[in-house]
């Protein structure tokens, strides 16, 4: 590996660019690199304004550049075959905890973590919610640290997200409530869970999701004072092991070789940013616990 003393080296030499650098630095490296003529990955996110990620995004529809935001969540084997399980959306529960690490605390943990599964969640519902309620708290930093977000769309669908770096567990749970189940996907562990009222084999569902079976389990539930009773099934799905991070940067160089479209790019991160900020302008710095 060649060391450079400076950027502008550095940029000198390069055909693409990987940006992993502080969020702060995103948008004056991103720009200097589109400027260069540089493929550019940036990972999240992309900028830490909507006005910066505005600029970046139209300096890219000027170039012929392949460009690409770093959520690696959309690489995730389990959100890959969970969401194949996915036709319709109706409601999508997040959670996103972790214990604090300086790493990304230069900005706040709607920022930091929440844009993955916001992100994730837009997939989905790819739509511009008609209302945002948050709320956050401060911990560690003077940002929040913790936040809760609803979004509401039209025809009565919801996302809840809730997002920690101050918690004493790891969880990145990503459920999603459909027309004919529960999709429950453990992105920690990469596994998925089916809830549904059909047998995995009358669901209308990809068949090849059936290589994937690691347990299934069926219950009888009854209402002790209507007497109704409804049958459960239960299906556990193991993905392969496929890494997500590999995944996502062969994407990104398999774009610039052959001239295809980005899997991700600026302009996704530009719809996550805008609703980030009306995030934090509900929340404004958060409420410090002492």
């Amino acid at each position: 590996m060649k060391p450079y003393p400076s950027w502008e080296k550095l940029y000198q030499d390069a055909d693409a660019i990987i940006i992993a650098s502080p969020t702060h630095t995103h948008y004056d490296y991103a720009r200097k690199a589109l400027m260069a003529g540089l493929h550019t990955f940036v990972e999240k996110p992309l900028c830490t304004s909507v006005s910066e990620a505005e600029e970046l995004v139209a300096l890219a529809s000027t170039k012929d550049l392949i460009t690409q935001v770093g959520f690696v969540e959309r690489f995730n084997p389990a959100y890959k075959l969970g969401t194949s399980m996915i036709n319709t959306t109706a409601f999508i529960k997040a959670d996103r905890w972790a214990p604090f690490t300086a790493r990304g605390a230069d900005v706040s943990v709607a920022l930091d973590l929440l844009s993955h599964d916001l992100d994730l969640a837009l997939q989905l519902i790819p739509e511009e919610p008609a209302q945002v309620l948050a709320q956050g708290a401060s911990l560690m930093t003077s940002t929040p640290d913790m936040v809760i977000v609803t979004l509401q769309f039209a025809n009565n669908r919801f996302i809840w997200l809730s997002v920690s770096r101050v918690a004493t567990v790891r969880r990145r749970i990503f459920e999603v409530f459909t027309n004919h189940g529960i999709v429950r996907m453990d992105l920690l562990k990469r596994r998925v869970h089916l809830i549904s009222l059909n047998p995995l084999e009358q669901s209308n569902l990809p068949h090849e999701i059936t290589t994937h079976l690691y347990q299934q389990k069926k219950t009888r539930m009854e209402h002790e004072e209507t007497g109704k009773s409804i049958t459960v099934y239960e299906y556990l799905l193991v993905p392969g092991e496929e890494d997500a991070l590999r995944s996502e940067l062969s994407a990104f160089f398999r774009a610039i070789q052959n001239g295809t479209a980005s899997p991700v790019p600026f302009h996704d991160s530009l719809k996550v940013i805008k609703i980030i900020e009306q995030i934090h302008h509900q929340i404004g710095k958060g409420t410090r616990v002492s």
